[in-house]
């Protein structure tokens, strides 16, 4: 069922916002599919009427919460791509996500939903390539697989880093990402002529 949206203004986004705070509270203790209507009232001090003006179901509230926390990741990347820096797109996204930490925490936890991470696995779609990307040596095939290579090696170890508590300090998991991914990039001609000569014996 598609999500109501009325005009927004002060009322409804604070009526919005206090929904989401509330289902995020409650992600806490419970998975998602075990969370009710009538709780997240209770927690939210609204009525259900007030619910299902905005949403149709607790998991419709969940997803209007992935959906802007993808919508400021794309946002970032799309800058970053434009800069053709590995070092201000990573630390761009790792910054975001320090400073939203437990916002993330619960999104990664599995008493969310999967469908967090299996959007994080399609933000390279619709944005170009990046500069450093586009060279002759590689087809727009090679490149695409690559890339998603990438995206879901950086996804796993922001995962690594989010369940970890946040150990490490977001610059050196975004140095990390940016050193793994640029020996990918660049070693990907010696490792071709590595796996060439390996298979002419």
């Amino acid at each position: 069922m598609k999500r109501k949206n009325p005009a927004p203004d002060r009322r409804v986004q604070r009526t919005q916002k206090a929904l989401r705070e509330a289902l995020l509270q409650l992600l806490k203790t419970c998975p998602l599919q075990k969370i009710a209507v009538t709780k997240l009232c209770e927690q939210s001090d609204l009525n259900r009427t007030t619910f299902y003006t905005y949403y149709s179901d607790p998991t419709d509230l969940f997803n209007s919460i992935v959906d802007e926390v993808i919508e400021r990741l794309e946002m970032g990347i799309r800058d970053c791509f434009a800069t053709n820096s590995f070092a201000e797109l990573f630390g761009g996204i790792t910054q975001r996500i320090f400073e939203d930490r437990e916002l993330y925490c619960i999104l990664y936890s599995a008493r969310s939903d999967i469908n967090f991470m299996q959007r994080l696995s399609t933000l390279r779609h619709g944005n170009p390539f990046p500069q450093f990307f586009q060279t002759a040596e590689y087809s727009p095939e090679l490149l695409e697989s690559l890339m998603l290579f990438l995206l879901n090696g950086c996804n796993g170890i922001i995962q690594q880093w989010i369940l970890g508590d946040f150990r490490e300090p977001p610059e050196e998991i975004a140095y990390n990402m940016q050193l793994f991914c640029t020996s990918a990039l660049f070693g990907l001609s010696d490792a071709k002529k590595y796996l060439t000569a390996a298979e002419n014996g």
